[in-house]
């Protein structure tokens, strides 16, 4: 009795699905980093709306200062 859920069903399926997935990035360029590198560098971090401690409870004010101040802001 054969398997409808086999490994080669499954290598088989996903390997369809990435091509076409690279299929539709070359067709859709405007979704592509390569395409438009210029688009990296117009980028301007905004101010947070909120404090550093504003998250408090669930994230402590150095975390988001660090992931902003240096995370977010090396693009």
């Amino acid at each position: 009795m054969k398997q409808p859920n086999s490994r080669r069903a499954f290598i088989k399926t996903t390997g369809k699905a990435g091509i076409a997935a690279g299929i539709g990035l070359s067709v859709l360029p405007s979704f592509s980093f390569a395409s438009n590198n210029n688009a990296l560098s117009d980028f301007v971090q905004q101010p947070l709306p909120y404090g550093f401690n504003a998250l408090e409870p669930v994230i402590d004010a150095m975390t988001m200062e660090i992931h902003y101040t240096k995370h977010a802001a090396e693009i």
